[in-house]
């Protein structure tokens, strides 16, 4: 019987954290006990304060922040933030001060004037398949992007594994996926992935606007659970190894 309430430090939910120089895919998710990714459009609702710290933790971990387009619009995107504190140790540990927010996207189709550009200390990383970043109909949005400080970094055929393995050229070991559900299925279908490190928030509900998982992505991916918490307001804070997907075989 778990003990709800059992408290703990958001930090032990990281697990084992290997060398900055071993490339590892995490994933952040979280979801209602019915399986929704969002309430009323959003995931601001879900989750709890330790989820907040959670996030904010993975982020200090990695080297690059990777999400959906339309989850950073949707969101209202900003940058990561990084204490002082924050920024010695990830030097000390060779990383940059501050990770980027590496956005997927094929439309490049971003309000500039929002906090995505002007609340950040290092500029977002717009990920495109080879013949968006070449398209000249294009053209025009691309420029409002890099005008705004913007980056632009080419993922060939744009399919899974040649987004992570373009981050991983760029020098970015750490990632942290913070979704949405058709990311997750994408880098599941594909069989990316090391650790899932998913809050169910304990709302249920009679209609799941979007599945968090099982949205038609083509996977069973088998898990090994490793540690699971349980905090005061019943929010639970699993964490399971990827065991089916390519990149734990290859750890």
């Amino acid at each position: 019987m778990i003990d709800a309430s059992h408290t703990f430090e958001p930090a032990e939910l990281l697990g084992t954290v290997l060398p900055a120089s071993v490339p590892e895919l995490r994933l952040l998710a979280v979801m209602t006990l019915s399986g929704a990714a969002s309430l009323d459009g959003t995931s601001r609702s879900l989750g709890n304060a330790i989820d907040a710290a959670l996030l904010n933790l993975l982020r200090v971990w990695s080297d690059a922040v990777l999400v959906g387009g339309g989850t950073a619009r949707a969101e209202n995107y900003f940058g990561v933030k990084c204490t002082d504190e924050d920024k010695a140790e990830r030097r000390s540990r060779g990383q940059a001060e501050v990770p980027p927010l590496a956005i997927i996207t094929e439309s490049f189709e971003f309000d500039v004037d929002t906090q995505l550009f002007y609340d950040t200390e290092v500029p977002p990383l717009f990920l495109a398949p080879e013949h968006h970043v070449d398209d000249p109909e294009l053209a025009e949005r691309r420029e409002a992007l890099l005008h705004a400080g913007g980056r632009i970094l080419s993922t060939g055929d744009g399919t899974a594994r040649s987004i992570i393995d373009a981050l991983h050229a760029q020098g970015f070991n750490r990632i942290v996926c913070e979704g949405g559900p058709g990311l997750y299925d994408m880098l599941l279908t594909a069989g990316l992935g090391d650790i899932l490190h998913l809050t169910i928030d304990p709302t249920l509900q009679g209609k799941v606007e979007k599945p968090l998982f099982g949205g038609g992505g083509d996977y069973a991916t088998p898990l090994e659970l490793e540690d699971v918490r349980v905090s005061e307001d019943s929010t639970m804070f699993v964490r399971y190894r990827l065991w089916g997907t390519a990149a734990s075989h290859e750890g």
